[in-house]
């Protein structure tokens, strides 16, 4: 049953121990926390979290920062700590925000969105090059959430544990990842957040949140050793990330331009926060103006003029070379299956063949080798790409791409040569 406690924090002073923030302004904030958990349980429970949250909130150095984005300035949220805390546990779909200028307002953690206003959430990380924050993956059983390598319900633990799925998520974050659990095989969707058993059909929720607290070094290697664990992986190499300037020109992403401005992005850095999270947004700064860049609306804004520019993903040069090589890699697979073309089913019906250059002028992040490509790797899986200014998910289990912006489906198939 849903549990819902009120508490009054006072305003501190602007949180310490933060690199590279946007100014913001103190906002003062009331807090409702609202969680699943049996009555029995809740006593104890929220005091002990409620206690963790409130001990962390004079802490001197920590290494986030909630913050809401109303459209025309940021706002630092008081005692963010209480937010953090219950963002950690797998139990909480999201906390209410009693504010003094929108009224109440709901953010949720899964959608990472503002229910009841016209604002934007952003959970802003200040890590080393060598730091990342370790992640704990969930599912939902019988009222619980359960940790993955944990004993469910069936008291058979999952051939996978958090670590294992993880290293698939960082990898490729729209795809997917196959596991057994005793004699039954599942799939976990990244995109979708729900495992599926692959026999039955049944489908649970899955959730992905930060250890509290928890930062840890970067391993070297993302290297798999599980052969039961698959993933639908991305290709290698890289992206190039450009915006339209002027004149509808195509300029790259750099930390310093030929007209001696300075950004706080390159092309990489921005590539490395989309892969992490294909559908969220991106701090930064150029000269003297800070901006937001959408990935899901393939866009960038001034936060001050509120100009809105548009943005694209193409591969870069290495990618290109790097597509080469690993379509060597599976000509043996793609001989033996005797070419295939991907096509989707465009405006009146027409079936229209993916390609990176269209006779529009378009320009698209992959072409109909690169889909088989992956098709191959994972016949069941998902991958990500982008079109013009949109982004899309294409699902090869269902047949069909979809425009994370505007959600519309279209049809997808797959035809031998």
């Amino acid at each position: 049953m849903n549990f819902t406690a009120v508490t009054t924090l006072p305003a501190p002073e602007l949180e310490p121990g933060l690199r590279h923030q946007p100014a913001a302004e103190k906002y003062r904030t009331f807090y409702s926390l609202r969680y699943t958990k049996k009555l029995d349980d809740t006593s104890g429970f929220f005091t002990n979290l409620m206690t963790m949250a409130l001990q962390n909130s004079t802490a001197q150095v920590k290494h986030y920062q909630w913050m809401l984005h109303d459209g025309s300035r940021w706002l630092n949220l008081n005692h963010d700590s209480v937010i953090e805390t219950h963002f950690c546990q797998p139990g909480a779909q999201g906390i209410a925000l009693f504010t003094p200028d929108y009224g109440r307002i709901f953010l949720d953690f899964d959608k990472m969105e503002i229910q009841g206003g016209q604002m934007t959430p952003y959970r802003q990380t200040s890590l080393s090059q060598d730091e990342t924050e370790e992640y704990l993956w969930y599912f939902f059983e019988n009222r619980h959430w359960h940790e993955y390598g944990s004993q469910g319900s069936s008291k058979t633990k999952a051939s996978v544990t958090s670590h294992d799925i993880e290293q698939q998520y960082q990898m490729n974050p729209q795809g997917s990842c196959k596991f057994t659990v005793g004699n039954m095989a599942y799939s976990l969707n990244f995109s979708a957040m729900t495992q599926s058993n692959l026999r039955t059909g049944m489908q649970r929720r899955v959730r992905r949140r930060p250890k509290y607290n928890s930062v840890i070094q970067k391993t070297n290697s993302l290297a798999i050793q599980d052969l039961s664990l698959s993933s639908t992986m991305p290709l290698a190499g890289g992206f190039t990330w450009q915006f339209r300037g002027d004149e509808g020109v195509w300029r790259e992403y750099k930390a310093a331009n030929t007209n001696g401005v300075v950004c706080s992005v390159s092309s990489d850095d921005i590539e490395q926060s989309y892969q992490q999270n294909p559908q969220g947004q991106l701090q930064f700064t150029a000269d003297r103006f800070s901006y937001t860049l959408d990935f899901s609306g393939m866009s960038q804004f001034n936060s001050t003029s509120r100009k809105k520019r548009d943005v694209r993903r193409i591969p870069s040069e290495n990618q290109q070379k790097s597509s080469s090589l690993q379509g060597m890699a599976l000509s043996s697979a793609t001989s033996l299956a005797g070419g295939y073309v991907w096509q989707f089913r465009g405006e009146e019906g027409v079936w229209t063949e993916y390609k990176t250059n269209t006779v529009n002028g378009g320009i698209c992040s992959v072409s109909s080798e690169d889909i088989e490509m992956n098709y191959q790797q994972n016949p069941l899986g998902i991958m990500n790409f982008t079109a013009g200014k949109f982004s899309y998910i294409l699902d090869f289990s269902a047949m069909t791409q979809k425009n994370l912006r505007t959600t519309k489906t279209r049809q997808v198939r797959r035809l031998q040569q």
